[in-house]
């Protein structure tokens, strides 16, 4: 694997984040020999990545939109501790164009794409047809913006149904199921696209009910240099599963030729940092290119266990300028991990649990690491259990993460069902 200090332009980070995804910023930086500043909400002034990092600055209430949200306090934090440096973490910000145009004209390094490429990827009509025209089958669908109700039923005829109605400008749409369906759902979809994105264009994309998502992780220079870090199946809502690397149940050829398209898509539209492509899969040999989003999603840490590869520190690197030097770059995926998430119940109506006082922790303290302390992204050797718990601020409080690896996938479930067996869910 290749290894190198980041370059000297970059020495003090600011991380608008909280939880267990800062703390994991913060302690990338440390291993980088980098200086972090937290930025944080009113309510989480003395959670756990307020106290891990160099330093922390308010941005504000804890309201989203007035806190981590608000790219004008992030700008005015950054202005304010000397930081170089924004990494937006893996949430929206990490896709924000004002947020990373307000970057470039500040002097300040965005981890992540330019402001160019956010753009494009913001427009998921102009990023099919960049796809496409690098050679990737993308989901059949509309080639340009509907026009209107009339334009939406011919092009459905066309595709066939059911077909779902997106927006261009994000995510979500609308699934179609017959002719007289889409004349209502083409008003509504216009009016959430409007209300939501301030954009409502909507193209059509055929509904692929068998298809099965699967993710490829890329990472992607400034340089123009990729490298995929293999697939892992993406979240299943019904399961509480959020991941599992390797895909099970894929055909070698097949996976070999979904890294490949993972690596001409993010390179197609010109990625910086780490990024997921997503895939459907329609069969033995078929697959579909979905888009390319420029984060490296929630399940990024079965990635992580099962190549020995740090994807949040490898962020950091390329946005200081470093080349993936590809001739050295030789990933190996080596057995399985699966990550799950843990949700506690809502608090009874009229209550609402303090900071540090409602936990989900494992009760075997010496073998499973205890609720403060957020492990790594490699697995101890020979545990193969990680546990990311409550980061001690309290939008934080409702969920833990469990990430389990073992030597094939039997294996690995068999450890999980364990780790989940032996978890504790309390409060007072």
């Amino acid at each position: 694997m290749p290894s190198a200090d980041p370059s000297p332009t970059v020495r003090t980070v600011f991380v608008p984040g909280r939880g267990g995804a800062a703390v994991r910023v913060v302690r990338a930086c440390r291993e980088l020999g980098l200086r972090s500043v937290v930025g944080h909400s009113d309510a989480d002034a003395d959670s756990l990545p307020v106290r891990l990092a160099d330093d922390g600055f308010c941005l504000g209430p804890a309201a989203p939109a007035h806190g981590y949200l608000n790219v004008p306090a992030v700008l005015y934090g950054c202005a304010g501790t000397g930081a170089d440096a924004v990494h937006p973490g893996c949430g929206p910000l990490a896709a924000d164009l004002l947020l990373a145009r307000g970057c470039a004209e500040a002097g300040l390094v965005f981890v992540g794409s330019t402001p160019e490429h956010l753009a494009l990827l913001g427009d998921r009509i102009a990023t099919r047809a960049v796809l496409a025209g690098a050679g990737l089958p993308v989901v059949p669908g509309s080639a340009d913006r509907l026009r209107g109700v009339e334009d939406a039923l011919g092009e459905a005829d066309r595709l066939g149904y059911p077909v779902a109605l997106k927006p261009a400008a994000g995510r979500g749409g609308r699934l179609v199921r017959t002719p007289a369906e889409l004349p209502e759902a083409f008003r509504r979809a216009t009016h959430d696209a409007r209300r939501l994105f301030a954009d409502a264009r909507l193209f059509l994309e055929r509904h692929l009910p068998a298809a099965r998502r699967v993710e490829v992780q890329v990472l992607a220079d400034h340089h123009g240099g990729v490298v995929h870090l293999g697939d892992r199946r993406g979240p299943d809502r019904h399961r509480g599963l959020v991941a599992e690397a390797p895909a099970p149940d894929l055909p070698t050829r097949l996976r070999e030729r979904l890294h490949q398209a993972a690596v001409r898509g993010a390179a197609a539209v010109r990625l910086a940092g780490a990024a997921t492509v997503d895939f459907l899969v329609t069969g033995p040999d078929g697959f579909a290119c979905v888009g390319v989003d420029p984060v490296p999603r929630a399940g990024h840490p079965v990635t992580e266990a099962v190549t020995g590869v740090d994807v949040v520190e490898w962020a950091l690197r390329v946005a200081a300028g470093e080349r993936l030097d590809l001739d050295r770059w030789d990933v190996a995926v080596r057995g399985h991990a699966v990550l799950v998430r843990i949700s506690a119940p809502e608090p009874p109506a009229g209550r609402t649990a303090p900071p540090d006082r409602d936990r989900v922790a494992p009760p075997d303290r010496d073998r499973v690491a205890p609720p403060d302390h957020h492990t790594g992204p490699v697995l101890p050797g020979g545990a193969g259990v990680r546990v990311d718990l409550p980061a001690g601020c309290p939008a934080d409080r409702a969920s833990a993460e469990v990430v389990v690896s073992g030597r094939d996938r039997a294996h690995c479930l068999r450890r999980l069902d364990r780790a989940l067996a032996e978890t504790a869910a309390a409060g007072r």
